[in-house]
């Protein structure tokens, strides 16, 4: 009866969800809903490529973005719970990682650290992801770029999320998956998870299927309008694939949730066995040996560290006695023949996988936390949606005056694509949403906590439509205030140096990227920038102020249509070029993520 019910309060969310999808300009939807173990909501709306005009199904496929980290962090569960691998154990273990801006990630990052995005890299996406959704780093220079790359400075005391140390994971898994990884992670998440799972449509590289049924990748113009962008150059061979690489469908996807929600009952049910406390994904031991290594219970504002000291095994120091009632779990390695088996689940330590490890803000009395992969929601939650483009929702919160329930989510973005998962353990539920637009707002998140809304009937009910229409005419914004503050920012009326001085080529060695700066023909007014010698790694450069050139472009349907989403803010739109003792021209440097220093390219030529 309950199920039936559900079923109709989804239905009737059908119109919102074509008002959402209008207001944000994202060509289609695909959606599935479990509840209760069951599948009793699908629906798919919209076209899988404007220009073909061919209508989405429930076989067709969209790049999933990064709901790609749940996926290798199961992964590692499968071969920890093998023995092959441990949580806790350095990754330098398994790679000849290194780290030479931090020894002390050299020597004690773990697997841990890598898959809860508190190893301390940047993003700087910018450096590896170019324009046109042109991957321009060789997979070969991971290991060289990660071990050089500059990172924050509280390793193991605050979340940075980053895809490097999932591309790490990705290498651990095809060093130590044997067989079953000759072709690499995602040759292992294919014959261990997909195969195993009967997920027939799921891919780690879009060459895998055989047919043409693809949502291909859209942005959304000023105009409110759908255009087709290139398909992400982005499989399980490039560089970061590890984070963001999976092709998938609806039906799989929730088989993946349902899958998941039955390893967490089976191993809680197992762990009842040994406990008589009973919970639904319990605190950590990182650290070896009983040191300090749990992170305590991270659902309070005061997570009991400081990000001033440290343990002698590279932990935080722990400032206060923490206490709970969960028993705590020990992310060493399970000994196999420990586990509850299920021939026809895969899955292995999903309630490691799933467990708490750092609070994704500090303004909160509630959970808000990253696992493997996954976040971890107490809704109501002023920070659902984090992990979107939308951001968190603080003015709109689905269910303030409801039942609080423990939520497992994450959000997927690639060019072109936005996607989003919720899962509740406590009902075997799970929502996966999958568009195929950086549209204006992101279509997912919207429609996902509209269902998420409907499926528990949530109060008070949020109109998502007025929603919808506030956060895609914020976005529809956003470039404009990006301009107005370049502009705002620059010094008028200062001098241009002559052209032939900042021609040349410069270098940063630590990530790989190579800026070639040249005239434009033979003119003196225009310059260019070409990254790692490509063509279509062009852009105009334009003087700014003093030794300051610019290459933001003319507008906002120019920035969407050259895949530059990952620029987010106009700083790193700006080469500053940097002057010697004899005021010549011997490096420049970039700001490639807001809020991290610029990095110094050096000049090596002058030609």
């Amino acid at each position: 009866m309950e199920g039936r019910a559900a079923r109709e309060r989804l239905q009737g969310q059908i119109d919102t969800i074509g008002h959402i999808m209008e207001l944000t300009g994202c060509p289609s939807v695909g959606i599935g809903v479990l509840h209760q173990g069951q599948t009793i909501f699908e629906h798919f709306q919209g076209l899988s490529d404007v220009t073909r005009k061919v209508q989405v199904d429930k076989d067709t496929c969209y790049m999933i973005g990064s709901l790609t980290k749940a996926f290798v962090s199961a992964s590692c569960g499968i071969l920890v719970e093998e023995g092959k691998l441990d949580w806790a154990e350095p990754m330098a273990t398994y790679i000849p990682f290194h780290q030479k801006n931090d020894p002390v990630i050299a020597q004690r990052a773990c697997l841990a650290d890598a898959l809860s995005h508190s190893s301390g890299f940047p993003q700087i996406d910018i450096s590896w992801y170019g324009a046109d959704g042109e991957s321009i780093l060789d997979p070969g220079d991971l290991l060289h770029v990660t071990s050089h790359m500059p990172v924050f400075p509280d390793f193991r005391a605050k979340l940075h999320y980053s895809n490097w140390p999932y591309a790490l994971a990705g290498r651990i898994i095809e060093a130590v998956g044997g067989n079953d990884a000759s072709d690499g992670w995602g040759g292992f998440v294919q014959k261990r998870i997909f195969d195993q799972l009967s997920m027939s449509r799921s891919t780690t590289s879009r060459a895998d299927l055989v047919d043409r049924n693809f949502a291909e990748p859209h942005t959304v113009l000023s105009s409110r309008q759908p255009a087709r962008l290139p398909v992400p150059d982005i499989s399980s061979k490039t560089i970061t694939g590890a984070a963001m690489a999976i092709w998938s469908t609806v039906p799989d996807m929730l088989t993946w949730s349902k899958a998941i929600l039955e390893r967490l009952k089976a191993e809680n049910q197992h762990d009842e066995s040994k406990t008589t406390t009973s919970r639904v994904a319990g605190r950590s031991a990182l650290g070896n040996d009983g040191k300090d290594g749990d992170h305590g219970d991270l659902r309070g504002v005061n997570n009991g560290y400081t990000d001033s000291k440290r343990t002698q095994d590279g932990w935080p120091a722990r400032t206060t006695d923490l206490t709970s009632s969960e028993p705590q779990m020990d992310l060493k390695m399970s000994t196999p023949g420990e586990a509850v088996r299920k021939q026809e689940n895969p899955l292995r330590q999903v309630l490691h996988i799933t467990s708490h490890r750092f609070p994704i803000t500090d303004d909160t009395v509630h959970e808000n936390t990253y696992g493997f992969g996954w976040a971890r929601h107490q809704i109501p939650s002023c920070h659902l949606g984090w992990l979107s483009i939308n951001g968190p929702q603080k003015c709109h919160i689905i269910g303030a005056q409801s039942q609080p329930r423990l939520l497992l989510y994450h959000g997927g973005q690639v060019t072109g694509y936005l996607n989003s998962i919720y899962v509740f353990p406590e009902t075997d539920s799970a929502i996966v949403v999958l568009t195929n637009a950086q549209s204006l707002g992101d279509c997912s998140d919207l429609v996902g906590q509209a269902l998420v809304q409907a499926l528990f009937k949530m109060e008070p009910e949020l109109d998502f439509r007025s929603i919808a229409a506030s956060i895609s005419g914020e976005h529809l914004l956003r470039f404009d205030e990006m301009k107005t503050e370049y502009e705002s920012n620059r010094v008028p009326n200062t001098k241009s140096p002559d052209l032939r001085e900042v021609e040349g080529v410069f270098m940063n060695s630590d990530i790989r990227v190579k800026i070639n700066v040249s005239r434009v023909g033979n003119e003196n007014g225009r310059l260019e920038m070409r990254l790692n010698d490509r063509e279509s790694q062009r852009h105009r450069l334009q003087h700014y102020h003093y030794d300051t050139f610019g290459f933001l472009p003319e507008s906002r349907d120019e920035k969407e249509l050259r895949c530059l989403v990952d620029y987010g803010s106009y700083q790193q739109f700006l080469l500053s070029f940097v002057r010697g003792e004899q005021c010549e021209i011997t490096g420049l440097e970039w700001v490639m993520e807001n809020g991290f220093p610029p990095l110094r390219f050096e000049r090596l030529s002058s030609d």
